[in-house]
C-alpha cells in the first residue's frame, strides 16, 4: 500500500514537472513568435533598407497587429476580418474597418470604398487610411469594404452582398490592380485569388486527416486538435515553411521572378480580362442601384516616373504587361480613371503597394479630384450638406 502511495506521489511530481516544462515552452513559443513577427519586414533585407519610409505610425500599428492574426473563413470572399478594438487599429462587427463616418448624416450620400489593403489601410492607423482622410476633407458618409489581399472579383461578392445598403446617389470606388496582378503568380489561377494555394493545401491536410483517422472522435484526434493550437505548432509551422524550405528572405510578397507567368501574353490577358469583367459587373449593378461608379486603376511601385526604393522584379513585371491591357480593355468603360502613373513621390514601404501617410494623403486628394468631385457635383460642400438634403443626379 505504501510502495502504490509512493508511486502515485512519484507520478504527481513528475505530472507537475511536465506540466512546467510544457507552459515554458509554449511561453518560449509565444515570445518567440512575437519577435519573429516584428522582425519580418526586415528579414533579408539590404540594411540600408531597414525602415524606410516607417516612422513611429508603422512601428505602432504592426506592433498593435500582433494582437490581430485571425481571419475566419466567409462565403464567396474566402475570408474576412474579425472584430478587433484597439488604440490604433478598429474593426467593426461586421469585420469592416472603422471610418468614423459610416452614418454622419442621413441626408448625404455615402462613399463606398471597395479594394485590398492599400484601400484597407495596410501599415498605417486608423487616422490615416484613404476613407479616413478623405473623410477629413469632404463631408460625405464613408463605408470602407476593403480587405486585406482582395482582388475585384471579391469586392464584386462584397458588393452583392451589401446591395441593400446603397441608395440613390452613393459612390461606390472599387480601387484595384495590384491584387489582380498577384493572379500571375504560378501557383494561382489567373481567375482567382492570392491565397489560393493556402486553401488548397488546408482542404488536402483535411481529406488527409479524415481518410486517416476514424469517424468517431478519438483521444488522438482530441490531443491532435488541441496541439494545433498551441504556439509550438505554430512556431514549429514557421520554421519549416522558411527554414527547412531555405525561404529566409521572409518577405512573402515578393517572390522571385521565376514565380511568375504574365510574361506569357496570354496569362496577362486572362488577368486583364479578370479585373476589367469585374468592373464592368460592378458598374451595371452600381447604376441599377441609382448610384455613381468609379473603378479605379491603382499606382504601385512600378508606375513611378522613377526607380522606386523596394523592387521586385516578378512585381515589375506583371505591372507592366497587366496594367498595360488593363488600360486598354477599360478605355470604353464610363467608370474608368487612371491613377496608376499620377503619383509624384515613392511613399512605398514595401515591393507590393503599401504607403505611409504621406502616400495615402496624396491618393486621398487625387481621388478626391479625379473621381469623387466631378461624380458627386458638389456634395461634399459643407454649406450645402447643412442646409438642404441631397438631391441624386439620376
Amino acid at each position: 500500500m505504501k510502495a502504490m502511495s509512493e508511486k502515485i506521489k512519484t507520478a504527481w511530481i513528475v505530472s507537475i514537472v511536465l506540466m512546467f516544462l510544457l507552459c515554458l515552452v509554449e511561453l518560449f513559443s509565444l515570445t518567440f513568435l512575437h519577435a519573429w513577427d516584428l522582425a519580418r519586414p526586415y528579414l533579408g533585407r539590404p540594411q540600408e533598407q531597414l525602415g524606410f519610409n516607417q516612422g513611429e505610425e508603422q512601428k505602432q500599428v504592426f506592433s498593435e497587429v500582433m494582437n490581430f492574426k485571425h481571419y475566419h473563413y466567409k462565403a464567396f470572399v474566402e475570408w474576412k476580418n474579425t472584430e478587433f478594438k484597439g488604440k490604433y487599429l478598429n474593426i467593426d462587427g461586421d469585420g469592416r474597418r472603422v471610418t468614423g463616418f459610416e452614418a454622419q448624416n442621413p441626408l448625404v450620400p455615402t462613399l463606398r470604398y471597395f479594394g485590398g489593403s492599400t484601400m484597407w489601410g495596410y501599415g498605417v492607423t486608423d487616422k490615416s487610411t484613404i476613407p479616413v482622410l478623405i473623410g477629413s476633407k469632404v463631408t460625405l458618409n464613408a463605408v470602407n469594404y476593403a480587405e486585406q489581399a482582395y482582388n475585384s472579383r471579391q469586392s464584386l461578392n462584397v458588393l452583392i452582398e451589401h446591395l441593400g445598403a446603397i441608395r440613390p446617389g452613393d459612390l461606390i470606388i472599387f480601387y484595384d490592380g495590384v491584387n489582380d496582378s498577384h493572379n500571375c503568380l504560378r501557383e494561382n489561377s489567373t481567375n482567382g485569388h492570392v491565397r489560393e494555394r493556402y486553401i488548397e493545401d488546408a482542404l488536402l491536410k483535411a481529406r488527409m486527416l479524415e481518410e486517416g483517422l476514424a469517424e468517431d472522435i478519438s483521444v488522438g484526434k482530441l490531443l491532435w486538435k488541441l496541439y494545433q493550437k498551441t504556439n509550438l505548432y505554430q512556431l514549429i509551422l514557421k520554421a519549416k515553411r522558411k527554414v527547412l524550405s531555405g525561404e529566409m528572405a521572409v518577405d512573402d510578397t515578393t517572390p522571385g521572378s521565376d514565380h511568375f507567368v504574365c510574361n506569357d501574353q496570354a496569362k496577362a490577358e486572362e488577368v486583364a480580362n479578370f479585373l476589367v469583367t469585374s468592373w464592368k459587373a460592378a458598374e451595371t449593378i452600381a447604376q441599377r442601384a441609382g448610384a455613381h461608379f468609379a473603378c479605379v486603376l491603382q499606382p504601385n511601385p512600378y508606375t513611378l516616373s522613377m526607380q522606386p526604393h523596394f523592387y521586385s522584379e516578378g512585381l515589375a513585371q506583371s505591372s507592366k504587361t497587366v496594367y498595360s491591357k488593363v488600360r486598354e480593355k477599360a478605355k470604353g468603360l464610363e467608370c474608368f480613371v487612371d491613377l496608376s502613373e499620377l503619383l509624384t513621390s515613392d511613399n512605398y514601404f514595401d515591393a507590393c503597394c503599401h504607403v505611409n501617410r504621406r502616400g495615402n494623403e496624396e491618393i486621398a486628394d487625387l481621388l478626391i479630384s479625379k473621381v469623387i468631385g466631378p461624380r458627386t457635383k458638389g456634395a461634399t460642400d459643407v454649406a450645402q450638406r447643412l442646409r438642404v438634403p441631397y438631391t441624386p443626379d439620376r
